[in-house]
């Protein structure tokens, strides 16, 4: 090698290795950042105004307001306070019952609804969010045609349960990260309890978008992204990171680096193994006695036979229209390698040499043609034939047995070799890693004490007194004041780093996430703390005095310093579920399988009312419709309800004019409008009563003397107006006071959370 040469080689290296660690170097004092520290004691605050102090939450919020000159508002009115209650705690508004036994005792209350089998519905919602938790099992990219992953609901159902019996987060973490590590259920005859809990609560792993089932995506590439992507999840939820940064270098921002990246994926190879990849399917255990098994998997097997004949005929009628379209593409490959381009299309995936792949990759525009292209060209003698290919499958597949199902991640049994990928690239591996956390996360993790590395990693992110646990229980805390102020006391709540905002209250922060800790890892203590505060219960209306409500929006327009509660708007599944519950109409049962769904020849995208198991199923908790990635109801999508190609920590909140016309000409809406009508008018005798309790049951609370007259001489009105029409005279008041009811549930104060 030419000197010179030598000499560009060693300087080239030196470079790199000296922006390496200068990296690293700028990384460091990322390392004292606040959310990476071990929680420490801290003494409460003295605040002025003790008489609003119920207890440290208080005065860690009364004393930065002491500092700006500001005060809490005051209380909030008994009706405001008991439907902010009602939906912060179970997610659906307050029963006539409760707001005719107004005033209430607010811990009387607040016991009952952390008591009611409606808490845990409400409380998994924000944890299925954060998990990205589907019923469905690939991208989801195709409004009509999506797999449902069957029992996968197990999951939803193992949350909701976990939330109602408050179970401690740290054992929660456990299960849903090394639940099938617990328990010797590999051996048994059939799997019993805890081992069937904790293989469904491991469907928390289950959330990525897999298509590997599919021939042409099981592949290595998606393999290792699978194994990403859901890494990823796992770290954005729990810790609070933006971790995928580092999959290709190392962080810029946080001190996390591409080696901590790998070294963190590492306690997920085994299940995930790239090199011992099981499809979704194989990872669907049979919840029968091992005896059953064996009759299960004759009786596939002569199924799968006849479907893999039917599917034989189709791909016979794919690959004529394959070539079909292959001649028109060919002449724009070079002539030079025409023919072996041909015959690398032509080759099944599974069949082709390494260098009939890069062949097909390098002119994949012209050689790929996919399924839906082949449809699209089919000729209508064919396309009739692929039709009824279509319905022999399906009815191949319905004389399918429906064994029990759970929806579980496991170890593949053969060791899964990491490295760190360079540029991120499956197939350019560098130096191996073992697993472990990131090393500023890394103080006092106690020694790994088992075999199953996820189960080590659930005790290391959780054990006392280190970085870890502080910056789980700080991202726990702080989505749980998400969910009951609209906003966190850091309001990046999916990135708690460096690159992450600050937090408005620090040592309330802290404070809350060492009592969190002290408590046993109880999310339903936690609650109650904040929700009987001074500062939860205040009102969420401006100071009555002017000069003090010129201070505050001077000082602190935004209400970082919650000098008042803030008026939130509600989730979508609340305000379809209100309309619902106004009705009388709200299907409360809980858990059990998704209600399905279907687009419509109109572009709405509704409840299947065809598919239903029984007929109350159309109104049931808005949880329970169908959850996919993308296309949610029609209804829900107005109102926000997010996508979940990745996990959703905070949801977005619009106020857009597609609502208002939902909730003026949408169906649902006039339907839920009569019912309400209906179960006044059969529970009132006179019209005056009947808007008193249409006003209890939509917004919580009595009409203002004005808003009762407007009520009664428009439904005079619009009465008079029906009879004149023909209309006979019971069904003219009902129509005239579904009119009012219309009016409410169309009001801003009907979706909000005061």
């Amino acid at each position: 090698m030419p000197l010179c040469t030598q000499s560009l080689i060693i300087a080239l290296s030196v470079w790199l290795w000296t922006a390496r660690v200068t990296t690293h170097a700028a990384l460091s004092p990322a390392t004292n950042h606040w959310a990476f520290q071990p929680l420490v004691q801290r003494p409460l605050p003295i605040p002025k105004d003790r008489a609003r102090v119920r207890h440290p939450v208080d005065a860690f919020v009364l004393a930065p307001l002491d500092a700006a000159g500001l005060k809490l508002s005051p209380a909030a009115p008994a009706p405001a306070l008991l439907r902010r209650l009602s939906f912060d705690l179970t997610g659906l508004p307050p029963s006539v019952e409760q707001i005719r036994r107004q005033p209430l005792p607010a811990d009387e209350l607040i016991d009952s609804l952390l008591a009611s089998p409606h808490f845990g519905e409400r409380w998994a919602r924000w944890w299925l969010d954060a998990a990205a938790y589907v019923d469905t099992v690939t991208l989801d990219n195709d409004p009509v045609n999506f797999k449902e992953a069957r029992e996968r609901w197990r999951y939803r159902d193992y949350v909701i349960a976990v939330f109602n019996e408050d179970q401690p987060f740290d054992q929660f973490l456990r299960e849903q990260l090394a639940g099938d590590a617990m328990s010797s259920w590999r051996d048994a005859e059939r799997i019993g309890e805890p081992a069937r809990t904790q293989l469904i609560a491991t469907g928390f792993l289950r959330a990525a978008p897999d298509e590997t089932e599919n021939d042409e995506s099981n592949t290595p590439d998606v393999h290792h992204a699978l194994l990403q992507e859901t890494v990823e999840i796992v770290a954005a939820n729990l810790l609070g990171l933006t971790f995928n940064c580092a999959r290709c270098h190392d962080h810029k921002y946080e001190p996390i680096t591409q080696r901590d990246y790998y070294r963190f994926l590492a306690h997920f190879a085994p299940a995930y193994n790239p090199q011992a990849w099981l499809r979704p399917n194989d990872r669907i255990l049979t919840d029968l006695p091992k005896s059953a098994r064996p009759a299960l998997v004759a009786q596939n097997t002569t199924l799968d036979a006849e479907v893999k004949a039917l599917k034989q005929q189709q791909q016979a009628i794919r690959d004529r229209y394959r070539d079909e379209i292959l001649e028109t593409r060919l002449p724009r490959v070079p002539e030079a390698i025409r023919a072996e381009a041909k015959l690398a299309a032509r080759t099944p995936f599974e069949q082709r040499t390494e260098e009939q792949r890069r062949l097909v990759g390098r002119f994949e525009r012209v050689l790929r043609v996919s399924l839906e292209e082949a449809k699209a060209a089919l000729r209508p003698a064919d396309k009739a034939e692929w039709e009824r290919l279509d319905h022999a499958i399906a009815a191949v597949d319905s004389r399918r047995p429906q064994p029990p199902q759970i929806h579980a991640v496991f170890d593949t049994m053969k060791p899964a070799k990491v490295h760190v990928l360079r540029r991120g690239e499956f197939d350019q591996p560098t130096e191996p890693v073992e697993p472990a956390l990131p090393v500023v996360l890394r103080a006092g993790a106690p020694p790994t004490s088992t075999a199953s590395p996820r189960l080590a990693l659930a005790e290391q992110l959780t054990a006392r007194d280190t970085p870890a646990a502080a910056l789980i229980a700080r991202v726990m805390m702080n989505r749980v004041w998400q969910q009951l102020f609209g906003r966190g006391l850091v309001e990046t709540s999916a990135n708690l780093g460096v690159s992450g905002a600050r937090p408005t209250h620090p040592e309330l922060l802290d404070w809350l996430a060492a009592e969190f800790i002290r408590n046993g890892w109880r999310l339903k203590p936690m609650i109650r703390l904040i929700v009987t505060s001074s500062t939860y219960q205040q009102s969420s209306s401006a100071p009555a005095d002017p000069a003090l409500a010129a201070l505050a929006q001077r000082h602190d327009p935004a209400n970082l310093l919650l000098w008042h509660q803030r008026l939130r708007r509600q989730e979508s599944e609340m305000v379809r579920d209100s309309l619902l519950a106004a009705g009388g109409q709200l299907e409360l049962r809980v858990g059990g399988p998704p209600v399905p769904i279907e687009l419509r020849e109109d572009g709405i995208v509704t409840v299947a009312t065809n598919k239903l198991a029984q007929p109350q199923d159309a109104f049931r908790r808005s949880l329970y419709l169908m959850q996919r990635r993308i296309y949610h109801t029609s209804f829900l999508t107005a109102f926000d309800q997010p996508l979940l190609n990745a996990n959703c920590v905070r949801r977005a909140t619009s106020a857009t004019v597609g609502q208002s016309l939902m909730l003026l000409n949408d169906a649902f809406v006039l339907e839920r409008a009569d019912a309400l009508a209906q179960r006044v008018c059969a529970t009132e005798p006179d019209t005056a009563g009947r808007i008193e309790l249409a006003f209890a049951l939509a917004l919580s609370r009595r009409p203002t003397a004005q808003e009762r007259n407007w009520c009664l001489a428009f439904a005079q009105r619009e009465g008079v107006r029906l009879l004149l029409n023909g209309a006979a005279l019971d069904g003219a008041r009902t129509a005239a006071l579904a009119r009012v009811c219309h009016t409410l549930f169309s009001a801003s104060e009907f979706l909000s959370i005061p």
